[in-house]
């Protein structure tokens, strides 16, 4: 019988060697094609355990550059990392946090029954809260809608009809509207990746390989718009932009008749 292949553990020692020499990369001091031989020669790894390799040192690196994390580490390794951007100020924990929505998001579909990045990301979602609860809403919103993207059509439909359409309001520094995840993603869905305004492509893709649209309710939530699917598109920045500011700006610089 062979003989099952034993997991590499985390060590203090492989969090911090991985931390610095990610951070090393961020600031430039490091060519990223050296960094994971570099740890590996530290750590005294095997060759096979590149993986492990790339885990660590890419943490730090990739939280806080929005790119796609594959390889996941230890609850202690998370940790460690986001102490360290967080000290950074809450523009960069507010990129990390989102890059580790998209984490969540690979991972869920990998193994859904994996929940230490979702334990990390709550600590460090209630520590964003305390200095910005809207901007902390949105991360989380955004959490909420890459869960009911992995849902089925009939799953999101039964969710839409057990949610009220009348979103919750939330007061923060100003007044923000709890929106229905699902509403969002079965809109995106529905778009199939084009935009429903101009019909075209949607013009790039998330870190995660999604089609990147924005959700827009015709009738705002402001005015009484319910949290729906009828109520609502799938638009490009473009088409967003312009149903968002268009009456506006047609008033403005409309020429005196």
């Amino acid at each position: 019988m062979a003989e099952k292949k034993q997991k590499q553990k985390s060590t203090p020692e492989m969090i911090e060697v991985g931390y610095e020499i990610s951070r090393q990369v961020y600031e430039g001091m490091l060519p990223a094609n050296k960094a994971s031989q570099l740890f590996m020669s530290r750590l005294n790894l095997a060759p096979n355990q590149v993986r492990t390799a790339n885990g660590y040192w890419q943490c730090y690196l990739y939280l806080l550059t929005r790119r796609l994390i594959q390889n996941t580490i230890s609850e202690e390794g998370w940790m460690y990392n986001l102490e360290r951007i967080s000290a950074l100020g809450p523009v960069p924990l507010t990129t990390a946090l989102y890059t580790l929505n998209d984490h969540v998001e690979y991972i869920k579909k990998k193994n859904p029954s994996y929940r230490v990045p979702e334990r990390v990301h709550g600590f460090f979602l209630a520590k964003l809260s305390e200095i910005d609860a809207g901007i902390a809403e949105s991360i989380d919103l955004d959490l909420q809608v890459g869960k009911a993207l992995l849902a089925t059509e009939d799953e999101r439909k039964r969710a839409i009809t057990l949610m009220p359409r009348i979103p919750e309001k939330m007061t923060v520094t100003t007044t923000v509207y709890r929106r229905n995840p699902y509403v969002i993603a079965q809109v995106l869905c529905r778009s199939k990746g084009k935009c429903e305004g101009c019909r075209k492509p949607a013009p790039f893709f998330r870190p995660n390989g999604s089609a990147y649209l924005e959700v827009h309710h015709i009738q705002r939530l402001a005015d009484g718009g319910l949290d729906t699917e009828e109520n609502a598109l799938a638009l490009c920045p473009n088409c967003h932009r312009e149903r968002h500011f268009g009456a506006a700006y047609s008033i403005e610089n409309s020429e005196p008749e």
